[in-house]
């Protein structure tokens, strides 16, 4: 593209478009090219690579939903391998079987050091829930334990993490 001939300067560059879906589609190929953006409109925030694993997490949580789960741990936070997956699905469909608890998964798994960071997240969404602690609090913890500002280091990344931040306070108030 011409960002990289150097013919057009990325940073003083503005996209705009009519539909949510149309912002999506261009961040996912300013992705692919690894071109810095900061998406403005609240809908679209939720699709950037920095916030959408922690939606998955927190899809998760909420919903107990497995595939969830699954998608974090592929996510750029995570990038599990397809081994440890494997265990995860595994111990899940074990656990569906058995009926036991999804601790009781996390428990099992502990020797995935990934899985041991999720479990002590599962105890404070557990807490989250019954609304004993912050929604804020719980996400900060999450880019804290996943170390989401070294892995997503340039500015429109972080730019775009603390406007879901704002996000999440403002429907906290």
């Amino acid at each position: 593209p011409l960002v990289h001939g150097n013919q057009i300067d990325a940073a003083s560059t503005v996209i705009l478009a009519r539909k949510n879906d149309d912002l999506v589609k261009m961040a996912s190929i300013l992705d692919e090219w690894r071109i810095p953006y900061v998406l403005n409109s609240s809908a679209s925030i939720l699709n950037h690579r920095v916030v959408k694993p922690l939606m998955f997490l927190l899809r998760y949580f909420v919903y107990k939903d497995v595939f969830e789960l699954l998608r974090f741990l592929r996510s750029d936070y995570v990038l599990m391998h397809a081994g440890d997956l494997q265990q995860v699905l595994l111990a899940y469909r074990d656990l569906a079987t058995d009926h036991s608890s999804f601790a009781d998964l996390f428990n099992s798994l502990t020797h995935i050091p990934v899985m041991e960071k999720i479990s002590s997240l599962n105890n404070h969404a557990d807490l989250v829930q019954i609304g004993s602690m912050e929604i804020l609090k719980f996400v900060k913890e999450t880019c804290e334990e996943f170390n989401v500002i070294n892995l997503f280091p340039l500015e429109s990344d972080i730019n775009n993490l603390n406007l879901f931040l704002h996000m999440i306070a403002d429907f906290e108030n």
